[in-house]
């Protein structure tokens, strides 16, 4: 360099960064990664979208099983199938018109006819008890119930019908005219006179539903009761057995008002008894409903606290029956 040239600054213009290196060649350094992890996030993204919709399509278009579903016993005071509980349908064919959500694990049902598995067997003063009372059972049949977290890996749907099945054989002797059994989810089905053999029929149907709409079968089995009622007949036992807070959003307080509605038609506190009982450990709020129904009924406005309930860790150990 000549002594007399003149060294000019380097010019930073708005391309450059602090230290004078061109931010397009810095971008181009740089490119070569960034494209690189960019393009397989966007394929990594694209492959789990394609599963999914693959593994949606391939449910939706399953076809159902040839094998017919099994008949149950034809009861003898029919069966009332109800549509959003409003409307009553004559066919029992009805029952199963929406496409049954089974169990699909390869586990088979439990055999419903078992004597005894944990607390499944029932005491002769255990029945002795129950017979002075006209008992229904009204079950829970929503999705939930498929979950195999009862006693002897059971699902909830099968550990409860087979405690329902013993407690209907034990009873059967008492019980002239035999139990009433309503399964219930966004319908609600009701099976009036049902022998020990029709109850283990019923319970071995297993076309779950989403919801858990309580309120409507409730009400329509304490209506019912008091419309039937006579002076000197026997009391009511209602059993709910369930898994969890009633819903839509609007389930649990409509089911608070059918209760305590049903209690101003109450003459006598031991007149009706309804006992919640909850299987499946796993729901806090479902929990808490209930301990609320059975503890505070009063404080809504209710005639009397008719309403008890039995949390799953002990209806495991002393059985159904007993609960």
């Amino acid at each position: 360099m000549h002594r007399n040239q003149q060294v000019l600054p380097r010019s930073v213009d708005s391309s450059s960064d602090t230290n004078g290196a061109p931010y397009a060649t810095r971008a181009q350094a740089c490119s070569p990664g960034l494209l690189k992890r960019f393009h397989l996030d966007l394929f990594l993204r694209c492959l789990v979208t394609v599963w999914a919709v693959t593994l949606i399509s391939a449910a939706e278009a399953q076809p159902q099983s040839d094998k017919p579903a099994q008949k149950p016993t034809t009861l003898t005071g029919g069966v009332a199938i109800f549509r959003s509980g409003a409307q009553a349908l004559d066919s029992r064919a009805q029952l199963l018109r929406q496409s049954p959500t089974l169990d699909s694990s390869p586990q088979q049902p439990f055999p419903l006819r078992a004597t005894q598995l944990n607390g499944a067997a029932v005491e002769n003063r255990q029945i002795s008890a129950l017979s002075r009372y006209d008992l229904e059972i009204i079950i829970d049949r929503s999705m939930s119930m498929k979950r195999r977290d009862c006693p002897g890996g059971l699902s909830r749907w099968d550990w409860c019908a087979l405690q329902a099945t013993a407690v209907a054989r034990a009873l059967s002797p008492y019980a002239a005219h035999g139990l009433t059994i309503t399964r219930f989810a966004t319908d609600f089905d009701v099976h009036e006179h049902a022998s020990a053999q029709d109850v283990a029929n019923i319970l071995e149907l297993r076309d779950f539903q989403f919801g858990t709409r309580l309120s409507e079968p409730l009400a329509a089995r304490l209506n019912q009761f008091f419309t039937r009622y006579k002076p000197g007949d026997k009391p009511l036992i209602i059993a709910v057995i369930t898994d969890g807070v009633p819903y839509p959003r609007p389930e649990p307080r409509l089911v608070r008002q059918v209760l305590v509605k049903a209690s101003r038609r109450i003459t006598d506190p031991r007149q009706v008894n309804v006992v919640f009982l909850q299987v499946g450990g796993n729901d806090p709020r479902g929990r808490f409903f209930l301990w609320d129904l059975s503890t505070n009924l009063r404080s809504y406005g209710a005639r009397y606290q008719y309403v008890r309930t039995v949390p799953f860790e002990v209806l495991t150990q002393i059985g159904l029956a007993q609960a």
